[in-house]
C-alpha cells in the first residue's frame, strides 16, 4: 500500500505595494527599457524550438516572466510572443506611475523569517537597464525594498526572487528558492486592487508517493 506524503516546506512572499506617481519631471527616471531589444534578448535566450512562442516548460528559465504570462498573453493562447513581450514592456514604460513599492513578508514552513536574506534581481533580458536590489527582513519577517532614498519604491519589471536564512552557519533555505531559485514575480501597476498589489508565492515540495 502505497501513501501520499506532503513534505510542506512553504514559502510564502507576500507584496503589498503602493502604487508611486511619476509625479511631474518623474517619468524621465524611468529606466527607458527598449521593449524591441528586451524581447529579442528574451526569445534568444529562451525560445529554445525557436517557433517564436514562450511554452510553460520554456518560460521556466525566466520565473519573473512566467509569474506574468498571464498579463503578456494578450491572445490567451497559454503562451507567450515576442510581439505580446515587447508590448509588456511598453506598457511599463508607458504607465503614468513611477514605481511601485513593495513590502516583502517571508515563511518559510508557515513561519514568518526574520533576518533572511532577499535577493530581488532581474531577469537578465532586463539586467542592462534594471540593477538588483538586496534586503534583509526585520523581526517580523519584512522588508520593503527601494532604489534608494530618493526612489522609495521598484523600477517595473521581472524579477527573480532569492530567499536566503542561515543558522549556525547553515544555510536553511533549499537552493531551488535561492541560488537555484524558480520563484518569481512582476512588479507592476495592473493588478487587481487599484490601490495595493497583493502577491503571494508559495513554494514547497511536491507531493510524493512512497
Amino acid at each position: 500500500m502505497s501513501a501520499l506524503i506532503c513534505n510542506r516546506q512553504l514559502v510564502v512572499i507576500t507584496l503589498l505595494a503602493p502604487l508611486l506617481s511619476c509625479g511631474g519631471s518623474g517619468a524621465s527616471n524611468k529606466p527607458g527599457i527598449d521593449p524591441g531589444i528586451a524581447s529579442a534578448k528574451a526569445f534568444e535566450l529562451l525560445d529554445k524550438n525557436s517557433d517564436g512562442l514562450l511554452n510553460d516548460a520554456e518560460l521556466q528559465g525566466a520565473p519573473g516572466l512566467a509569474e506574468g504570462k498571464s498579463r503578456a498573453d494578450t491572445n490567451g493562447d497559454g503562451q507567450v510572443s515576442q510581439e505580446e513581450l515587447a508590448s509588456r514592456i511598453k506598457s511599463w514604460n508607458d504607465s503614468i506611475l513611477r514605481l511601485v513599492g513593495p513590502e516583502l513578508e517571508v515563511q518559510f514552513n508557515g513561519r514568518l523569517v526574520p533576518g533572511a536574506t532577499i535577493i530581488i534581481e532581474p531577469e537578465s533580458f532586463l539586467s542592462e537597464w534594471i540593477e538588483p536590489k538586496t534586503v534583509s527582513t526585520n523581526e517580523h519577517g519584512k522588508c520593503t525594498p527601494q532604489i534608494s532614498r530618493e526612489l522609495p519604491g521598484m523600477n517595473m519589471g521581472y524579477y527573480r526572487i532569492k530567499v536566503s536564512k542561515e543558522v549556525g552557519g547553515k544555510e536553511r533555505i533549499p537552493k531551488k528558492y535561492n541560488e537555484q531559485t524558480q520563484v518569481g514575480v512582476e512588479f507592476c501597476p495592473d493588478r487587481p486592487s487599484e490601490e495595493y498589489q497583493l502577491i503571494e508565492i508559495h513554494l514547497g515540495k511536491k507531493s510524493r508517493r512512497r
